[in-house]
Order: structure tokens, then sequence, then C-alpha cells
């Protein structure tokens, strides 16, 4: 049997800040009323609005037929992009990669996938460390293994966290079998609310083996 394995290097400089802001996370923390979550969450700045469209991303399936399907997704601020993808498709279960609350942001996204429980069936959010690469691939396998091998459903994967989670996802469909990588694109970006000045600099290496 042939063997293969690619490697690859990426730079990834981060903004200096990111829309949601600070401030504007506050009045949603204080928030306990969903409903109240819900609206504020629409009027939040963050560079970004709807309608959004579902690009698929790969053009050729190699999963088994018959099997229901379910989704893996990465919970970000911008929630509102896996909450449009969850509102157009239906899946058997899903699971949401969430960060577990340090900073305001990710109290923001932790509060996210706890409203994702409650609106969305067979949904469930598992805590992971989203700025350690190595954590998220050991989680986007695990998940996968579950879904894939114990409870026989093929897996979609949806790119809604980071540009740098997004590479780690493409690399991941190098090496499972996906059943479709979903790109949710805004209708619009609005360049003054989202992201200014620059920030670290990050070097990171990637590798596919068979």
């Amino acid at each position: 049997m042939l063997q293969y394995s690619a490697k690859f290097i990426g730079v990834s400089t981060n903004a200096e800040k990111y829309y949601p802001l600070d401030s504007d996370i506050d009045r949603l923390l204080k928030s306990q009323n969903k409903t109240t979550f819900t609206k504020l969450m629409s009027e939040l700045y963050i560079g970004e609005s709807g309608p959004y469209k579902f690009v698929p991303l790969l053009s050729s399936k190699q999963v088994l037929s018959g099997r229901p399907t379910s989704l893996i997704g990465i919970l970000s601020p911008k929630n509102q992009r896996i909450f449009s993808l969850l509102d157009r498709r239906e899946y058997e279960s899903v699971v949401l990669l969430c960060q577990n609350g340090k900073t305001k942001a990710e109290k923001l996204v932790e509060m996210a996938g706890q409203i994702a429980q409650i609106n969305y069936e067979n949904t469930a959010f598992e805590m992971v460390d989203i700025s350690d690469l190595g954590s998220i691939i050991r989680s986007l396998t695990n998940v996968y293994d579950v879904m894939y091998n114990s409870e026989k459903m093929n897996v979609d994967l949806a790119l809604t966290g980071t540009k740098i989670q997004s590479v780690l996802c493409a690399a991941f469909c190098m090496r499972y079998k996906i059943n479709q990588c979903w790109y949710v694109e805004p209708n619009s970006y609005d360049s003054k609310h989202y992201s200014f000045g620059v920030g670290e600099t990050k070097y990171f290496e990637v590798k596919v083996n068979e």
C-alpha cells in the first residue's frame, strides 16, 4: 500500500484588537436573559453581516452512503456563522469545540455554546484550549473517531473559527474521510469594525501522515 506524508509551515500575524471589543462584550456577559442575549448579539460590531452563504469546499466524497450526517464546528465570538449554518442544515449530532472562558471573548464563546445546546437539538460543546493547535487536532480526532467509527455517522466540518483553525481543519480533511467542509461566507465586511493594528506573529508546522 502506498503511503504519503505532507508538511507545510505557516505564518500567522494577529491584529492588535478584534471586534467585538471587550467593552461591547461586557454588556452581553451581564445579561442572563436568553432573549436579551440574542438581541444584543445582533447589535454587536463584529466586522461582518449576513445573510451568510454556505460554500462547500470538497468536490469528492469518500464516505459511506446511508449513514446519518454529523457536524464538528469551532465556536468563536463571531458565532453568527455557526448559528446560521445550524439554522439552515439539519444534523443527527453536532459537537462544537469551545474555549474554556478566561478572557471576555472566550467567556462570550462559552456562553454561545450554552445557548447552542438549548436552541439546537443533539448539540454538545467540548472544552478545548483553542490557542493550542495540538489540542485542537486532538479534539477533532477524538470527536471524529466517536462520530465516524463508534456512532457510524458521516462527518461535516464547519470552518467557523479563526483562519489558523481553518488551516488545521483543511489538514484534517487530508487525513480523514470528511463528508463536506463548509466555509460560511458573510454577505459583506465592515472595514471600520473588523480588526486593526498588528500584534504577535507566530510560525507553525503541520504534518499529515497517512
